[in-house]
């Protein structure tokens, strides 16, 4: 199965929902849920479901549960597409 790997850095609270882009290697995202009770990582792993067009239970969060900063395994995308998608967006 095709998997893409991605940091990402989290900013939340933000007016919007979105993805911002890249910058050295690092996907910017912002979500408008607030850091609490895991709410902005919820928003997160919907955010990049609908524009990497996945299910949401295919989006993990590996690493930065409690951080902005994230590492995030998507299933059923691989890496190049995943980019195109991203970059559309962003």
């Amino acid at each position: 199965m095709k998997t893409a790997t991605l940091e990402i850095r989290v900013v939340q609270r933000a007016s919007k929902s979105e993805v911002v882009g890249f910058t050295e290697g690092v996907l910017l995202v912002r979500v408008a849920a607030p850091a609490t009770e895991g709410r902005a990582n919820r928003a997160l792993v919907r955010l990049l479901s609908q524009v990497l067009g996945v299910p949401p239970r295919d989006v993990r969060i590996l690493r930065g549960e409690k951080s902005r900063s994230k590492l995030v395994r998507i299933e059923g995308i691989g890496p190049e597409e995943a980019m195109v998608r991203l970059d559309r967006q962003g």
